[in-house]
């Protein structure tokens, strides 16, 4: 079942794309090689939008309740921390192209309990039939 993030009604199939399934943008985000995640490490991630949470796991993403992913984001103990805990919201920019923000926790930062993490605005554009990220633009890091 795709769950569908509608930004504007399609009233034929010939208008502009601006609906992304929120299972696809978290695809993009976790596979794209933006230096944000290191991909060899992203298996077992946790990456969430609106009231949907996802586990990475070989290439493909299995819902998981949202408190999997609430535990993840919130817990003080290390063990409940997945490589990457990634939050993403999703709003239109034009009639083809959308804007996600990401927020990226990641299970070490400076000393061997604290989590570094960052922040990033990505331009998706749909061209030649699918979504395609247009530019990445890197806010804050933390560790």
């Amino acid at each position: 079942m795709a769950l569908t993030l509608t930004v504007l009604a399609l009233t034929t199939a010939c208008q502009a794309h601006t609906s992304i399934p929120l299972e696809d943008a978290a695809l993009i985000i976790m596979r794209e090689d933006s230096g944000l995640i290191n991909l060899s490490r992203a298996s077992g991630s946790i990456i969430a939008s609106g009231e949907h949470a996802w586990r990475y796991q070989d290439d493909q993403l299995i819902e998981v309740e949202w408190g999997e992913y609430e535990n993840a984001l919130n817990s003080s103990d290390r063990k409940d921390w997945p490589p990457y805990t990634v939050t993403f919201s999703v709003s239109p920019l034009d009639d083809k192209s959308i804007q996600v923000d990401v927020s990226i926790l990641y299970d070490r930062g400076i000393t061997e309990d604290s989590r570094g993490g960052n922040s990033s605005i990505w331009k998706l554009k749909y061209q030649e039939g699918q979504w395609q990220v247009i530019g990445i633009v890197e806010g804050s890091f933390w560790d």
